[in-house]
């Protein structure tokens, strides 16, 4: 998920990008999207993000009441957890 002008977007719970219960194993590149690569909505439980590559290692957070405005790796709101171990940065980064 590059190049685009937003990269993932989660509104219901069960994520799994890497590591999770449905058995994905990563290895996704995200990054270089023009705004959030990851962007979580709040009460999500915990999304699964790991062994995956992206413009930062380890991958930036932020949390409200930042402004998203571009080069987010991930956007984690309040009663949302992310796992995201096991990253590293994508063959050609973003700043």
């Amino acid at each position: 998920m590059t190049g685009n002008s937003f990269g993932f977007e989660y509104h219901a719970t069960g994520g799994d990008l890497g590591g999770g219960p449905f058995g994905s194993v990563g290895n996704n590149i995200i990054s270089c999207n023009l705004s959030t690569d990851l962007w979580l909505d709040s009460g999500l439980g915990v999304v699964n993000a790991a062994n995956n590559r992206w413009d930062h290692s380890p991958p930036t957070r932020h949390p409200p009441p930042v402004t998203d405005s571009g080069g987010l790796d991930i956007w984690v709101p309040a009663l949302t957890g992310v796992t995201i171990v096991g990253n590293s940065v994508a063959p050609t980064p973003c700043p």
